[in-house]
């Protein structure tokens, strides 16, 4: 039998009226000698009527006590192995002790329970019961079939002092065992034939293969050995199994085990709820056996799916959020890059909180550790995104200062225009000119320069004063020093830079002149061939360095719109028409009434030239990245199998 008797059930209540009866014929029967028991019981019987009746109520599925031989106890069958001189040194012979050759010891797990898995230390501990079988010829007595009074002997609790021959199995992964309240059985039949159960809650070291994780599958095991028989005194092999086979036998036998975390199903068709049984492995290592009892447990994936890659994916998305946010809105926009990026981290150390440190690659590690290059990615994107906005500002502030130089564009354009030379070669004429001057002459200058910026600078305090009284007065150009350097007095004239003419006819200043000449350098740029001429996808591109941003279509468009405005024909092509510089800076400065927000239908690559370089990562990040999350679950999935 593989397992223990079960305990009789207790007896009934005694009838009162027959209980001293009953207790005096079972003294008389106990003291009578074996060989009379049989007519002491007929002899009762007879002369107590009713008695049988009495003692099948009291103990049921009784019968009546027949003549016997061989031991019926524990403490008869060891008197008996006391007489026969019983070396429990000595093992037993092969089998049935006809032939000569190791002892056969077949072994078996029982296992009731998966206590705790430890994956950072590598191990797991398991509850159940460690079995051994083998014949022992010397334990043999006459049985049931010969006469004899019992089939088996139970000898409880034998770890401490065992009465018979013994194997001195170990386990070989074990780490630790907890010995409280263990107890053990060892029964005997009458042929000899022993078996050992013994409980055992054990700490086993286990290699785990984390590798798909959190679809995981392990095998853990039981390694057991002979201490001190080799392969020539005795041989290991799982119950049932052949002596010297590989892989036979019943190595590990389970009931239906019920688990949180844990799936049996790996070891057969519906194991969580029918049990399971495993075959045994057998290894010859230096001349002794080795047998490993093997059985799988796979992960259930419901808390990693739940708490793992269900987070990631939503931070996923909220950091995708990021992408609809205004790029001027910095601070919502930081938050959205940064915060998923550390809750990836987070999330990444929580996994190997329960794990080894190890450089074994996980697939549940490299998607979190794809979603945080994910959240990366979309960090450094904002970060782009904002390092272009500041340069879109700085480009737009360029239209702003010409803007504010519209009275001085306009008379420069008129005068232009009332010249008829280009506007390009009218601002070489308020370039500042190379004059040589004596010392008395720079400072007649000089004093005629300060007179004048004190009436402007009096002349713009009284209006800033009408205007707001509470406002600050107008800024004043910094006075001139009359005293001239070392090098310029120390000699008659000296070659010096001056205000052209022009400019002080016209009342032109520099600063003015600052806005239109940048404007001046980027059409040159695109008018490549010094025409003084910029078709539309020249100007679209000059108008890029302040801002504004359209199609080819769209600024042949606006162009055409404005020279007809100013009462220009236009081509019927409109991809003909061209500007020279004089009418791109009256452009620029009323470009706002000819550009609207994008309508209708554009194509792609129209669609990205009319918006800013920062809007139009934004636009791509929007489709990109969800295609990337979503090619991230694809790989993922597919590669499964490979770790």
């Amino acid at each position: 039998s593989s397992r223990p008797p079960s305990r009789p059930e207790s007896s009934s209540t005694p009838l009162p009226n027959r209980r001293a009866r009953d207790r005096a014929a079972h003294r008389r029967a106990q003291m009578a000698p074996r060989g009379v028991k049989l007519v002491l019981a007929a002899a009762v019987t007879a002369a107590l009527p009713g008695v049988p009746r009495a003692l099948q109520e009291q103990c049921p599925n009784s019968v009546l006590e027949q003549s016997c031989t061989g031991p019926e106890s524990a403490a008869e069958f060891i008197t008996l192995l006391d007489n026969r001189s019983y070396d429990k040194t000595k093992r037993p012979p092969c089998r049935d002790g006809g032939r000569v050759g190791p002892t056969v010891v077949e072994v078996q797990f029982k296992l009731t329970q998966l206590s705790d898995v430890n994956a950072k230390a590598g191990t797991i501990t398991v509850n159940g019961y460690l079995r051994s079988w083998w014949r022992d010829p010397r334990l043999a007595w006459h049985g049931h079939g010969d006469d004899g009074c019992v089939a088996e002997i139970n000898l409880p609790s034998l770890a401490q002092d065992p009465p018979i021959w013994m194997p001195d199995l170990f386990i070989a992964n074990f780490i630790s065992r907890d010995t409280d309240g263990i107890e053990s059985l060892t029964q005997i039949g009458a042929d000899g034939m022993v078996w050992h159960s013994e409980q055992a809650s054990l700490v086993l070291k286990t290699s785990f293969e984390l590798g798909k994780l959190p679809f995981d599958t392990h095998r853990a095991r039981v390694t057991l050995a002979s201490y001190s028989q080799d392969v020539s005194r005795l041989r290991l092999v799982a119950k049932g199994g052949t002596v010297g086979a590989e892989v036979s036998g019943i190595g590990v036998e389970a009931d239906p085990i019920t688990s949180s975390t844990w799936s049996f199903d790996a070891n057969g068709l519906d194991a969580d709820t029918n049990g399971f049984s495993t075959l045994g492995e057998l290894a010859v290592v230096d001349n002794w056996d080795y047998v490993t009892l093997l059985w799988t447990f796979t992960r259930k994936p419901r808390y990693y799916m739940m708490q793992v890659v269900l987070p990631c994916t939503l931070f996923l998305l909220v950091s995708y959020i990021q992408f609809f946010v205004a790029a001027d809105a910095a601070p919502a926009r930081a938050a959205l890059a940064v915060i998923p990026v550390l809750i990836m981290r987070t999330m990444s150390n929580a996994i190997f909180s329960s794990l080894p440190e190890g450089s074994q690659y996980m697939w549940l590690d490299d998607f979190v550790t794809t979603s945080m290059f994910l959240c990366c990615g979309a960090a450094v994107h904002f970060g782009v995104v904002q390092c272009l906005r500041t340069r879109e500002k700085k480009q737009a502030a360029k239209l702003i200062g010409l803007k504010q130089t519209k009275e001085t564009a306009m008379k420069l354009i008129r005068l232009a225009r009332s010249q008829n030379v280009p506007l390009i070669t009218l601002l070489q004429r308020f370039k500042p000119k190379e004059t040589m001057l004596s010392k008395e002459e720079i400072k007649e200058q000089a004093s005629m320069h300060r007179r004048e910026r004190e009436a402007l600078a009096q002349d713009a305090k009284a209006e800033t004063e009408e205007a707001d009284s509470g406002a600050e007065g107008s800024r004043v150009q910094p006075e001139a020093t009359v005293d001239l350097p070392s090098e310029i007095a120390s000699s008659f004239k000296q070659p010096v830079l001056m205000r052209s003419e022009d400019a002080w006819h016209e009342k032109i200043t520099e600063a003015d002149l600052l806005f239109i000449e940048y404007a001046r350098d980027i059409f040159r740029c695109y008018d490549a061939d010094g025409s003084n001429k910029a078709n539309p996808a020249e100007v679209r591109r000059a108008l890029k360095y302040f801002d504004i941003y359209m199609s080819i279509g769209q600024a042949a468009q606006a162009m055409g719109r404005f020279l007809r405005d100013g009462g220009q024909p236009t081509p019927t092509n409109e991809n003909d028409i061209s500007l020279t510089f004089s009418d791109f800076v009256a452009f620029l400065l009323e470009v706002e009434r000819y550009t609207i927000n994008r309508q209708g239908r554009l194509h792609v690559k129209a669609f990205f030239r009319s918006i800013p370089p920062s809007e139009c990562l934004d636009i791509g990040a929007r489709f990109a990245y969800p295609f990337l999350i979503a090619l991230q679950y694809v790989v993922f999935w597919a590669i499964l199998e490979l770790y």
